[in-house]
């Protein structure tokens, strides 16, 4: 890591908001060092509420879809940010806390399906067709086998004909056949970071975002900082530490604040 990357973010921190390659991170601090810069420099509330915002923004967008595995898909021209992912802010926000909340049922020691009930090879539809189509007398082994193992466990599914061996896997009940999506979900170092952000997480980006609702319609700063519950005097420089703040608790970033 750089030497610029090693400021931008508090080292002694673990709940930096990324989770991507070396291209995401570089992308990630130059938007967080501009909005560094712009809060140390503005004269304009306006201005840093929305530069804030729109690091946050940018933040969350580039979380999720590092998460959902979607940025090896995007380009300059094909950004899937903004293409896919709400337009708004607030309902970014639900995505990220269902998304979190979803995921958080996903623990260790249950990270893996059992199959025993089902009897289900598991493998990529790669390999199930090179072996049928190198093994052919071995595929065909696979599912006799994969049957009658599925009767031994179910007799009553004796004389129901079904195909076994599917992309997704079938879940059998007694007396029922019924097919379930098999869950999903993120990668395990992206929900470790994930988990980290909780109800206060959420609660300062909501006020960031109304902050950022008035600042969206108005210069008056006295207008934006009460917003944040600032008052008089000195409010642009009120605004500047909240703003600083927000940056440092939301992004784990560091801050002269």
């Amino acid at each position: 890591m750089s030497k610029d990357l090693e400021y931008i973010w508090d080292e002694k921190r673990d709940d930096v908001l990324f989770y991507g390659n070396a291209y995401d991170l570089e992308e990630l601090h130059s938007v967080l060092n501009n909005c560094h810069d712009v809060l140390r420099k503005s004269k304009s509330g306006r201005e840093m509420v929305m530069e804030t915002w729109l690091s946050i923004d940018f933040s969350i967008r580039q979380f999720l879809l590092s998460g959902f595995d979607l940025s090896r898909f995007c380009d300059e021209d094909f950004d899937l940010k903004y293409m896919l992912l709400p337009n708004t802010f607030s309902a970014l926000l639900r995505l990220f806390q269902r998304t979190i909340k979803y995921n958080s049922k996903f623990c260790d020691e249950t990270d893996q399906l059992s199959t025993e009930d089902t009897g289900s090879f598991k493998a990529s539809i790669a390999l199930w067709k090179y072996v049928k189509e190198k093994h052919g007398e071995l595929f065909e082994k696979i599912i006799e086998v994969q049957k009658e193992y599925n009767v031994y466990k179910h007799p009553e599914l004796k004389d129901l004909e079904y195909p076994i061996i599917k992309p997704a896997s079938i879940f059998l009940e007694p007396g029922k056949l019924e097919r379930k999506r098999p869950l999903e979900k993120m990668n395990q170092g992206w929900r470790c970071t994930a988990c980290k952000f909780d109800e206060s997480w959420f609660k300062k980006a909501e006020q960031l975002s109304y902050a950022r609702n008035e600042a969206a319609h108005s210069v008056d700063a006295a207008k934006i900082g009460t917003r944040f519950g600032l008052s008089q005097p000195n409010m642009l420089e009120k605004i500047r530490g909240k703003c600083l703040e927000i940056l440092n608790v939301l992004l784990a970033v560091k801050t002269d604040a």
